[in-house]
Protein backbone atom coordinates (compact mmCIF):
# COMPACT_ATOMS: atom_id res chain seq x y z
CA UNK A 1 0.00 0.00 0.00
CA UNK A 2 1.06 3.57 -1.06
CA UNK A 3 0.81 5.36 2.37
CA UNK A 4 0.64 9.26 1.58
CA UNK A 5 0.08 11.35 4.60
CA UNK A 6 -1.31 14.48 3.59
CA UNK A 7 -3.69 14.79 6.50
CA UNK A 8 -2.61 15.23 10.03
CA UNK A 9 -3.63 18.05 12.33
CA UNK A 10 -1.98 19.05 15.61
CA UNK A 11 -5.30 20.22 18.02
CA UNK A 12 -5.17 23.36 19.25
CA UNK A 13 -2.57 23.45 22.42
CA UNK A 14 -5.09 26.34 23.43
CA UNK A 15 -8.32 24.84 23.01
CA UNK A 16 -9.02 25.04 26.46
CA UNK A 17 -9.44 28.92 25.97
CA UNK A 18 -12.57 28.26 23.68
CA UNK A 19 -13.44 24.61 24.85
CA UNK A 20 -17.21 24.30 25.13
CA UNK A 21 -18.76 21.23 25.66
CA UNK A 22 -16.06 18.81 24.59
CA UNK A 23 -16.74 20.98 20.99
CA UNK A 24 -14.84 24.13 19.47
CA UNK A 25 -17.35 26.98 19.54
CA UNK A 26 -16.76 29.63 16.51
CA UNK A 27 -18.57 32.31 18.53
CA UNK A 28 -16.13 31.81 21.74
CA UNK A 29 -13.35 32.40 19.26
CA UNK A 30 -14.50 35.78 17.86
CA UNK A 31 -15.54 36.79 21.36
CA UNK A 32 -11.74 36.38 22.55
CA UNK A 33 -10.69 37.86 19.83
CA UNK A 34 -12.67 40.88 19.89
CA UNK A 35 -11.71 41.28 23.51
CA UNK A 36 -8.35 40.58 22.67
CA UNK A 37 -8.60 43.54 19.91
CA UNK A 38 -10.39 45.99 22.30
CA UNK A 39 -13.60 45.28 19.94
CA UNK A 40 -15.25 44.34 23.20
CA UNK A 41 -14.45 47.16 25.59
CA UNK A 42 -15.79 49.79 22.47
CA UNK A 43 -18.50 52.62 24.39
CA UNK A 44 -21.60 52.37 22.73
CA UNK A 45 -22.12 55.08 20.72
CA UNK A 46 -24.98 56.13 22.06
CA UNK A 47 -23.73 56.95 25.67
CA UNK A 48 -20.77 59.16 24.38
CA UNK A 49 -21.83 62.44 25.52
CA UNK A 50 -19.59 65.23 25.49
CA UNK A 51 -21.00 68.72 27.59
CA UNK A 52 -19.05 71.73 28.48
CA UNK A 53 -19.28 71.32 32.17
CA UNK A 54 -17.99 67.81 32.53
CA UNK A 55 -15.16 67.68 30.03
CA UNK A 56 -12.72 65.15 31.42
CA UNK A 57 -10.61 64.08 28.36
CA UNK A 58 -8.96 66.27 26.04
CA UNK A 59 -9.09 66.35 22.78
CA UNK A 60 -5.57 64.60 22.56
CA UNK A 61 -6.72 61.35 24.51
CA UNK A 62 -10.10 61.73 22.06
CA UNK A 63 -8.23 61.26 19.51
CA UNK A 64 -6.12 58.19 20.70
CA UNK A 65 -9.41 56.49 21.84
CA UNK A 66 -10.74 57.16 18.13
CA UNK A 67 -7.66 55.54 16.62
CA UNK A 68 -7.52 52.70 19.08
CA UNK A 69 -11.94 52.59 18.17
CA UNK A 70 -10.61 52.19 14.41
CA UNK A 71 -7.83 49.54 15.01
CA UNK A 72 -9.81 47.54 16.42
CA UNK A 73 -12.77 47.61 13.63
CA UNK A 74 -10.12 47.51 11.33
CA UNK A 75 -8.58 44.16 13.09
CA UNK A 76 -12.63 42.65 13.36
CA UNK A 77 -12.53 42.98 9.58
CA UNK A 78 -9.16 42.12 8.88
CA UNK A 79 -9.44 38.85 10.60
CA UNK A 80 -13.27 38.34 9.12
CA UNK A 81 -11.61 38.20 5.50
CA UNK A 82 -8.94 36.75 5.87
CA UNK A 83 -10.34 33.27 7.33
CA UNK A 84 -12.43 33.70 3.97
CA UNK A 85 -8.91 34.65 1.72
CA UNK A 86 -7.11 31.72 3.44
CA UNK A 87 -10.04 28.92 2.85
CA UNK A 88 -10.00 30.10 -0.73
CA UNK A 89 -6.32 29.89 -1.47
CA UNK A 90 -6.32 26.74 1.15
CA UNK A 91 -9.06 24.94 -1.04
CA UNK A 92 -7.55 25.56 -4.51
CA UNK A 93 -4.01 24.25 -3.06
CA UNK A 94 -5.19 21.87 -1.97
CA UNK A 95 -6.96 20.88 -4.52
CA UNK A 96 -3.34 21.51 -6.94
CA UNK A 97 -1.74 19.09 -4.65
CA UNK A 98 -4.06 16.49 -4.64
CA UNK A 99 -4.06 16.15 -8.24
CA UNK A 100 -1.34 17.94 -10.11
CA UNK A 101 -2.56 19.66 -13.35
CA UNK A 102 -2.68 22.40 -15.36
CA UNK A 103 -5.52 23.39 -14.58
CA UNK A 104 -5.19 23.16 -10.93
CA UNK A 105 -1.93 24.51 -10.76
CA UNK A 106 -3.49 28.00 -12.74
CA UNK A 107 -6.40 28.04 -10.38
CA UNK A 108 -4.17 28.28 -7.62
CA UNK A 109 -1.58 30.71 -9.26
CA UNK A 110 -4.86 32.99 -10.00
CA UNK A 111 -5.89 32.74 -6.16
CA UNK A 112 -2.69 32.79 -4.67
CA UNK A 113 -1.90 36.21 -6.85
CA UNK A 114 -5.55 37.43 -5.92
CA UNK A 115 -4.58 36.64 -2.18
CA UNK A 116 -1.49 38.25 -1.71
CA UNK A 117 -2.87 41.47 -3.91
CA UNK A 118 -5.12 41.91 -0.78
CA UNK A 119 -2.78 41.49 2.15
CA UNK A 120 -0.83 43.96 0.12
CA UNK A 121 -3.52 46.32 0.23
CA UNK A 122 -4.28 45.94 4.07
CA UNK A 123 -0.47 46.64 4.75
CA UNK A 124 -0.81 49.94 3.36
CA UNK A 125 -4.11 50.33 5.32
CA UNK A 126 -2.19 49.42 8.60
CA UNK A 127 0.92 51.09 8.24
CA UNK A 128 -1.36 54.44 8.54
CA UNK A 129 -2.84 54.16 11.80
CA UNK A 130 -0.69 55.08 14.87
CA UNK A 131 0.54 52.95 17.46
CA UNK A 132 -0.11 55.52 20.33
CA UNK A 133 -2.73 54.41 23.05
CA UNK A 134 -3.23 51.03 21.30
CA UNK A 135 -2.89 48.11 23.69
CA UNK A 136 -0.20 45.35 23.29
CA UNK A 137 -2.18 43.14 21.35
CA UNK A 138 -3.62 45.87 19.06
CA UNK A 139 0.03 46.60 18.93
CA UNK A 140 1.20 43.41 17.69
CA UNK A 141 -1.43 42.80 15.51
CA UNK A 142 -0.96 46.12 13.69
CA UNK A 143 2.87 45.25 13.28
CA UNK A 144 2.29 41.36 11.80
CA UNK A 145 0.02 43.00 9.37
CA UNK A 146 2.27 45.74 8.40
CA UNK A 147 5.15 43.33 7.65
CA UNK A 148 5.69 42.18 4.15
CA UNK A 149 8.48 41.01 1.78
CA UNK A 150 6.29 40.82 -1.00
CA UNK A 151 7.38 42.27 -4.30
CA UNK A 152 5.31 45.43 -5.41
CA UNK A 153 5.64 44.52 -8.90
CA UNK A 154 3.04 42.32 -9.96
CA UNK A 155 4.74 40.64 -12.90
CA UNK A 156 7.38 39.61 -9.50
CA UNK A 157 4.81 37.85 -7.79
CA UNK A 158 3.51 35.97 -10.62
CA UNK A 159 6.43 35.16 -11.63
CA UNK A 160 7.64 33.50 -7.97
CA UNK A 161 4.39 31.62 -7.88
CA UNK A 162 4.51 30.00 -10.90
CA UNK A 163 8.20 29.17 -10.40
CA UNK A 164 7.14 27.32 -6.81
CA UNK A 165 4.89 25.31 -8.57
CA UNK A 166 6.48 23.96 -11.57
CA UNK A 167 9.30 22.97 -8.92
CA UNK A 168 6.80 21.46 -6.61
CA UNK A 169 5.63 19.51 -9.68
CA UNK A 170 9.14 18.65 -10.45
CA UNK A 171 9.87 17.66 -7.05
CA UNK A 172 6.20 15.27 -6.41
CA UNK A 173 6.81 13.57 -10.04
CA UNK A 174 10.53 12.74 -9.27
CA UNK A 175 11.59 9.36 -9.74
CA UNK A 176 14.67 7.54 -9.38
CA UNK A 177 15.42 4.33 -11.91
CA UNK A 178 18.40 1.69 -11.88
CA UNK A 179 20.56 1.95 -14.41
CA UNK A 180 20.71 -1.79 -15.92
CA UNK A 181 16.76 -1.81 -15.36
CA UNK A 182 15.13 1.76 -16.57
CA UNK A 183 11.66 0.29 -15.82
CA UNK A 184 11.63 -0.47 -12.33
CA UNK A 185 11.92 3.57 -10.61
CA UNK A 186 11.67 4.10 -7.31
CA UNK A 187 9.88 7.57 -5.92
CA UNK A 188 10.36 9.25 -3.05
CA UNK A 189 7.18 7.67 -0.92
CA UNK A 190 6.89 4.79 -0.89
CA UNK A 191 9.86 3.39 -2.61
CA UNK A 192 12.95 5.45 -1.86
CA UNK A 193 11.42 5.61 2.04
CA UNK A 194 11.44 1.87 1.90
CA UNK A 195 14.80 1.31 0.47
CA UNK A 196 16.50 4.07 3.44
CA UNK A 197 14.96 1.90 6.32
CA UNK A 198 15.72 -1.22 4.88
CA UNK A 199 18.77 -1.65 2.79
CA UNK A 200 22.31 -1.95 4.45
CA UNK A 201 23.93 -1.93 0.34
CA UNK A 202 26.01 0.94 0.51
CA UNK A 203 26.23 1.17 -3.26
CA UNK A 204 22.86 0.92 -3.59
CA UNK A 205 22.07 3.97 -0.86
CA UNK A 206 24.48 6.06 -2.67
CA UNK A 207 22.76 5.56 -6.12
CA UNK A 208 19.25 6.13 -4.62
CA UNK A 209 20.72 9.50 -2.35
CA UNK A 210 22.56 10.59 -5.32
CA UNK A 211 20.14 9.70 -8.31
CA UNK A 212 17.01 11.39 -6.32
CA UNK A 213 18.79 14.83 -5.99
CA UNK A 214 20.34 14.62 -9.30
CA UNK A 215 16.78 13.83 -10.82
CA UNK A 216 15.46 17.18 -9.07
CA UNK A 217 18.15 19.92 -8.62
CA UNK A 218 19.60 20.56 -12.07
CA UNK A 219 15.74 20.88 -13.12
CA UNK A 220 14.76 23.41 -10.68
CA UNK A 221 18.43 25.01 -9.64
CA UNK A 222 17.38 27.92 -12.19
CA UNK A 223 14.23 28.26 -10.59
CA UNK A 224 14.79 28.53 -7.14
CA UNK A 225 17.86 31.35 -7.92
CA UNK A 226 15.63 33.50 -9.79
CA UNK A 227 12.82 32.87 -6.54
CA UNK A 228 15.22 33.54 -4.46
CA UNK A 229 16.56 37.07 -6.28
CA UNK A 230 12.99 37.86 -6.44
CA UNK A 231 12.15 37.23 -2.64
CA UNK A 232 15.12 39.41 -2.20
CA UNK A 233 13.84 42.47 -4.07
CA UNK A 234 10.99 42.56 -2.24
CA UNK A 235 12.50 42.02 1.40
CA UNK A 236 14.68 45.05 0.12
CA UNK A 237 11.41 46.87 -0.69
CA UNK A 238 10.48 46.58 2.42
CA UNK A 239 13.35 47.57 4.06
CA UNK A 240 15.02 44.76 5.20
CA UNK A 241 18.54 43.44 3.88
CA UNK A 242 17.39 40.42 2.36
CA UNK A 243 14.93 37.62 2.93
CA UNK A 244 16.50 35.87 5.66
CA UNK A 245 16.53 39.28 7.75
CA UNK A 246 12.27 39.24 7.28
CA UNK A 247 12.32 35.77 8.54
CA UNK A 248 14.26 36.28 10.84
CA UNK A 249 12.11 38.76 12.40
CA UNK A 250 9.19 36.42 13.36
CA UNK A 251 10.80 35.34 15.83
CA UNK A 252 10.66 38.70 17.37
CA UNK A 253 13.85 38.08 19.39
CA UNK A 254 16.94 40.55 19.75
CA UNK A 255 20.34 38.89 18.76
CA UNK A 256 18.97 35.86 17.48
CA UNK A 257 21.97 34.96 15.90
CA UNK A 258 24.14 34.65 19.36
CA UNK A 259 21.26 33.17 21.35
CA UNK A 260 21.36 30.41 18.76
CA UNK A 261 25.19 30.23 19.11
CA UNK A 262 24.73 30.28 22.83
CA UNK A 263 22.17 27.36 22.92
CA UNK A 264 24.30 25.61 20.35
CA UNK A 265 27.49 26.16 22.27
CA UNK A 266 25.38 24.08 25.40
CA UNK A 267 24.35 21.06 22.75
CA UNK A 268 27.66 20.48 21.12
CA UNK A 269 29.42 18.51 23.48
CA UNK A 270 26.63 15.75 23.71
CA UNK A 271 26.06 16.30 19.95
CA UNK A 272 29.66 15.53 18.93
CA UNK A 273 29.88 12.06 21.25
CA UNK A 274 26.65 11.27 19.86
CA UNK A 275 27.70 11.77 16.27
CA UNK A 276 30.89 9.63 17.59
CA UNK A 277 29.16 6.79 18.47
CA UNK A 278 27.22 6.28 15.32
CA UNK A 279 30.16 6.88 13.52
CA UNK A 280 31.85 4.28 15.23
CA UNK A 281 28.48 1.83 14.69
CA UNK A 282 28.54 2.78 11.10
CA UNK A 283 32.44 1.66 10.50
CA UNK A 284 31.33 -1.86 12.19
CA UNK A 285 29.18 -1.92 9.44
CA UNK A 286 30.62 -0.48 6.21
CA UNK A 287 34.14 -0.70 6.99
CA UNK A 288 35.99 1.89 4.93
CA UNK A 289 33.65 3.81 3.67
CA UNK A 290 33.45 5.28 6.82
CA UNK A 291 35.92 7.53 8.26
CA UNK A 292 36.40 7.57 12.22
CA UNK A 293 37.64 11.00 11.92
CA UNK A 294 35.48 12.28 9.08
CA UNK A 295 31.88 13.14 9.06
CA UNK A 296 29.56 10.22 8.32
CA UNK A 297 28.27 9.67 4.89
CA UNK A 298 24.74 11.17 4.59
CA UNK A 299 23.07 8.20 2.93
CA UNK A 300 24.04 5.80 5.62
CA UNK A 301 21.67 7.55 8.16
CA UNK A 302 18.61 5.96 7.39
CA UNK A 303 16.71 8.93 5.69
CA UNK A 304 17.17 10.35 2.13
CA UNK A 305 17.36 14.07 4.06
CA UNK A 306 19.82 12.10 7.28
CA UNK A 307 17.28 14.32 9.72
CA UNK A 308 16.00 11.32 11.49
CA UNK A 309 18.14 8.37 12.31
CA UNK A 310 16.04 6.05 13.87
CA UNK A 311 16.07 3.80 10.80
CA UNK A 312 19.36 2.64 11.62
CA UNK A 313 18.74 2.18 15.54
CA UNK A 314 19.38 -1.83 14.93
CA UNK A 315 22.82 -0.94 13.50
CA UNK A 316 23.40 1.61 17.05
CA UNK A 317 21.39 0.06 19.89
CA UNK A 318 23.56 0.60 23.03
CA UNK A 319 22.08 -2.93 24.43
CA UNK A 320 21.99 -5.33 21.53
CA UNK A 321 20.34 -7.93 23.65
CA UNK A 322 17.46 -5.37 24.70
CA UNK A 323 14.53 -5.82 21.94
CA UNK A 324 13.49 -2.28 21.17
CA UNK A 325 9.06 -2.14 21.38
CA UNK A 326 7.98 -3.41 17.64
CA UNK A 327 5.16 -1.41 16.85
CA UNK A 328 5.19 -2.24 12.95
CA UNK A 329 4.58 -5.48 13.44
CA UNK A 330 2.09 -5.24 16.18
CA UNK A 331 0.09 -2.93 13.85
CA UNK A 332 0.51 -5.84 11.12
CA UNK A 333 -0.39 -8.13 13.38
CA UNK A 334 -3.70 -6.76 13.57
CA UNK A 335 -3.84 -6.04 10.07
CA UNK A 336 -4.35 -2.12 10.59
CA UNK A 337 -5.16 -0.46 7.73
CA UNK A 338 -3.61 3.15 7.48
CA UNK A 339 -7.21 4.06 8.09
CA UNK A 340 -7.10 2.29 11.18
CA UNK A 341 -4.16 3.79 12.19
CA UNK A 342 -5.56 7.71 11.74
CA UNK A 343 -8.57 6.52 13.99
CA UNK A 344 -6.04 4.92 16.73
CA UNK A 345 -4.48 7.83 16.65
CA UNK A 346 -7.47 10.37 16.77
CA UNK A 347 -8.68 8.37 19.42
CA UNK A 348 -5.71 8.76 21.55
CA UNK A 349 -5.86 12.87 20.97
CA UNK A 350 -9.72 12.41 22.28
CA UNK A 351 -8.10 10.55 25.67
CA UNK A 352 -6.26 13.51 26.55
CA UNK A 353 -9.38 15.41 26.55
CA UNK A 354 -8.97 17.13 22.57
CA UNK A 355 -11.97 16.92 20.62
CA UNK A 356 -12.64 14.49 17.75
CA UNK A 357 -11.72 15.28 14.39
CA UNK A 358 -14.60 16.39 13.03
CA UNK A 359 -16.84 15.05 9.65
CA UNK A 360 -14.78 16.88 6.79
CA UNK A 361 -11.76 15.53 8.21
CA UNK A 362 -12.39 12.20 7.32
CA UNK A 363 -14.57 13.01 3.96
CA UNK A 364 -11.72 15.06 2.21
CA UNK A 365 -8.47 13.81 3.84
CA UNK A 366 -5.73 11.72 0.82
CA UNK A 367 -4.50 9.21 2.78
CA UNK A 368 -2.94 7.14 0.71
CA UNK A 369 -1.14 8.28 -2.71
CA UNK A 370 -3.98 7.48 -5.41
CA UNK A 371 -2.64 5.70 -8.42
CA UNK A 372 -4.45 7.58 -11.46
CA UNK A 373 -2.71 10.89 -10.92
CA UNK A 374 0.19 13.19 -9.44
CA UNK A 375 0.14 14.16 -6.20
CA UNK A 376 2.22 15.74 -3.41
CA UNK A 377 2.40 13.21 -1.06
CA UNK A 378 4.40 14.46 2.15
CA UNK A 379 3.12 14.77 5.29
CA UNK A 380 1.31 18.45 5.63
CA UNK A 381 -1.69 19.93 7.47
CA UNK A 382 -4.42 21.84 6.41
CA UNK A 383 -6.29 24.35 8.20
CA UNK A 384 -9.57 25.60 5.85
CA UNK A 385 -11.54 27.33 8.40
CA UNK A 386 -14.97 26.67 8.38
CA UNK A 387 -17.29 25.43 5.46
CA UNK A 388 -20.69 26.94 4.20
CA UNK A 389 -22.52 25.43 6.78
CA UNK A 390 -20.01 26.75 9.29
CA UNK A 391 -18.40 22.76 9.78
CA UNK A 392 -14.58 23.07 10.79
CA UNK A 393 -12.48 21.67 8.09
CA UNK A 394 -9.59 20.17 8.74
CA UNK A 395 -7.28 17.89 6.31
Amino acid sequence: MNHCYQVFVFKDANFDLFQEDEQTSQKAKNDFFDRMIGLSNLPDSSSEKENDAGKDNSRQKRNVETNSKKVARFLRSYQYNLDKWRRIDGLSNFARETNITKHNTAVHTKTSLEFTKWLLKKQKIAAKFSLRGLSCDQTRMIKSIRKSSSCKEPALRKEKVRKRNRITAIYSKAKVCRPNEPTKCLMYEPGIINLFAKSRNYSELLWAWKGWRDAIGPKVRTDWERIIEIENIGARENNYTDEGAAWRTNYQVSNLRGKVEKLWAQLRPFYLQLHSYVRYKLKQEYGDHVNLTGPIPAHLLGEIWAMSWLNIYNLTKPYPNVNAFQVDEGLKEMNYTTHDMFVLADNFYQSMGLPAMPDNFWKYSMFTRPKNRSVVCYASAWNMGHDKQGNEDVR
